[in-house]
């Protein structure tokens, strides 16, 4: 309301110019009607035919004019600027304005994203380039090789994600929470379709390769709790399973059992994220009877050793 105070105070000010441009000047107006000098001013020049050519009266009468002008534009201003207020919507004083997002379309931000991530890594952008090629070879009459691409390029978008992460360049505790969540929907996706990769160059394209063997076990038991909600090989369990909740609410629901009959089972992989903002999933390895943890980082560092020795 600062600013309607100000116009007041303006249009006081008009008045208060005007009443002493029309009282210093009694020589030309009888003080006992003042309103024929008012109506002369505004409509024309005084009635008395002696002062029609008096250069001080011209002038009282121009600077009367102007300064009633001028006094009904601010009253037409003060009336437009007081709806504008009365109609603005109020806004609590605890209530922040929340960050214009950037006028772009979602197509052209995610463009942006993996042409930053390229920029950003580009001796690794045409390693993956060159893997993609010589392993989608393998293959000749397929799109191995766009897949494969694809799976590489969403890997440089991740570490791009995971090394601002690491240094802190995320915002607030809400951006924080937000980005990871993003940063782990893509992340899922990234170990479901490499999943596929090594799944298929097991079975139809390599051959007695441990390292391959490896990382497809790895996937393996990541990529079944994130798709089929259960564990990997879980026929391998013997028997029911006792699970306990990543973060306990101190009652009965701390815990669940997992049996491989129940058509109702389910696990949940808890996820942290590591020193260098990686997503960690604690994965459960029936084979080997413990929990792991896996980076995808590190998966990805091992895909990478791995195409590029079999390329």
């Amino acid at each position: 309301m600062s600013r309607l105070r100000i116009i007041i105070a303006l249009i006081a000010a008009m008045i208060a110019i005007t009443g002493a441009v029309i009282m210093a000047r009694p020589a030309i107006v009888d003080k006992n009607n003042l309103w024929p000098y008012v109506t002369g001013i505004i409509v024309g020049p005084t009635p008395e035919a002696a002062l029609r050519n008096n250069p001080g009266v011209k002038n009282a009468i121009a600077l009367s004019n102007a300064t009633l002008i001028g006094l009904i534009l601010v009253i037409l201003a003060t009336a437009i600027q007081t709806i504008s207020i009365v109609t603005e919507p109020k806004r609590s004083d605890h209530q922040t304005t929340e960050p214009a997002l950037p006028k772009a379309s979602p197509g052209a931000l995610i463009r942006a994203a993996f042409e930053q991530a390229q920029t950003r890594y580009p001796a690794l952008f045409q390693d993956w380039q060159k893997i993609a090629l010589r392993i989608g070879a393998l293959l000749p009459t397929s799109q191995f090789a766009f897949a494969v691409q694809r799976d590489t390029q969403i890997d440089l978008v991740l570490r791009s994600m995971e090394d601002d992460r690491a240094a802190g360049l995320v915002g607030d505790h809400f951006s924080f929470a937000m980005e990871f969540q993003y940063q782990k929907y893509l992340s899922d996706l990234w170990v479901c379709s490499v999943y596929e990769m090594l799944r298929l160059m097991r079975e139809r394209l390599v051959e007695n390769n441990r390292e391959l063997d490896l990382l497809a076990h790895d996937f393996t038991i990541l990529r079944m709790p994130l798709e089929k909600h259960e564990i990997a090989e879980h026929r391998k369990l013997g028997g029911p399973v006792e699970l306990f909740r990543e973060r306990s609410k101190s009652d009965s629901s701390d815990t669940q059992m997992y049996s491989k009959g129940d058509k109702k089972r389910a696990y949940i992989v808890p996820t942290q994220i590591s020193p260098r903002g990686s997503v960690v999933w604690i994965t459960a390895d029936a084979e080997a009877k413990q929990s792991r943890p896996l980076e995808r980082r590190e998966l990805s560092d091992r895909l990478h050793r791995l195409l590029r020795g079999l390329s």
